[in-house]
């Protein structure tokens, strides 16, 4: 296998992603609200808006719900039967694992451990390398069991797995569906008053 395949993260739910067309929906209407009180100059509101820090602010927030959001795509590794690299494209990172010295490897809740010995002592052995399960997202099943199929083939290498359903895809986890159409339905909600003050403004001022 000489080329590499690659393990992604992945979040199991259309859901979220409304959640988080809805967050920015309800940040692009204030600041169209603020845009219109600063270009129709709203007497008693645009005196009190300094522009450039207001702007930055917006933008900034939207950067950091798009990061939450979407920062798992960030994040993937790649292996073949020599190595495996984790990157992190975020912060311009990678770690490195020369598999030819694994012994050991457990698969557990959290993600993959590997050590360079056959008998593991888990209270006191420290890994030479883990694989995180989550980041901003959870790993992909498919991918991650083509690893697991070709340590076990491989022969020269304990592996065990302690989870029965991996992180992300367990019924309690579901729940977060739920989560995500509460707090959606809270924020189209909020959206009701920016709306009517953009429309009002638009009306009396841009339209008129």
């Amino acid at each position: 296998m000489n080329d590499k395949i690659r393990i992604t993260y992945t979040y199991p739910t259309i859901v979220r992603q409304i959640m988080y067309l809805a967050i920015l929906f309800y940040v692009l209407l204030h600041c169209g609200v603020t845009t219109e009180v600063l270009i129709y100059k709203v007497e008693g509101f645009y005196e009190n808006i300094i522009p450039f820090p207001t702007y930055v602010m917006y933008i900034l927030a939207i950067a950091l719900v798009t990061a939450l959001f979407f920062g798992y795509k960030f994040c993937y590794s790649e292996f073949n039967h020599e190595t495996l690299v984790f990157h992190n494209r975020l912060l311009r990172r990678e770690k490195n694992l020369d598999l030819t010295s694994v012994k050991f490897a457990i698969f557990d809740t959290f993600g993959v451990k590997f050590y360079d010995k056959k008998v593991v002592d888990t209270d006191t052995d420290k890994p030479i390398f883990k694989l995180p399960f989550y980041r901003l997202g959870f790993i992909d099943s498919k991918e991650l069991d083509l690893l697991y199929q070709m340590l076990r083939q491989r022969g020269d290498v304990g592996v065990v797995k302690t989870y029965k359903v991996l992180l992300g895809y367990s019924n309690p986890w579901k729940l977060l569906i739920v989560f995500y159409g509460i707090f959606t339905y809270a924020f189209l909600m909020n959206c009701v008053t920016p709306v009517t003050a953009f429309l009002v403004l638009w009306q009396s001022h841009g339209i008129a």
